[in-house]
């Protein structure tokens, strides 16, 4: 690997763990507040979880020059539509 990708690569698990702090913050929230009825504020926080990973995978995405538009943005949806199910479910 050329010191480039590894730097890359260094940059975008980065991205991701910071990333991943906020959503999963945002996540725990709701899931607390869906506790003492407050759904619709929950659902308003876990739509802010999935705009955070959108642009998390996104900004992975343009570190390693791809197109940041395209399917895989969307896993980074994936913890707040789960979120967001698991309290409609309720």
């Amino acid at each position: 690997m050329t010191i480039e990708k590894v730097q890359q690569c260094i940059i975008s698990a980065l991205i991701c763990a910071v990333a991943s702090f906020p959503v999963g913050a945002l996540v725990a929230t709701s899931v607390s507040m869906d506790q003492d009825d407050s759904g619709s504020d929950a659902v308003v926080l876990c739509v802010m979880a999935v705009a955070i990973g959108v642009l998390a995978v996104g900004a992975g995405r343009l570190v390693h020059r791809i197109e940041p538009l395209s399917p895989y943005v969307l896993m980074g949806a994936i913890p707040g539509l789960a979120t967001i199910a698991y309290i409609l479910a309720r």
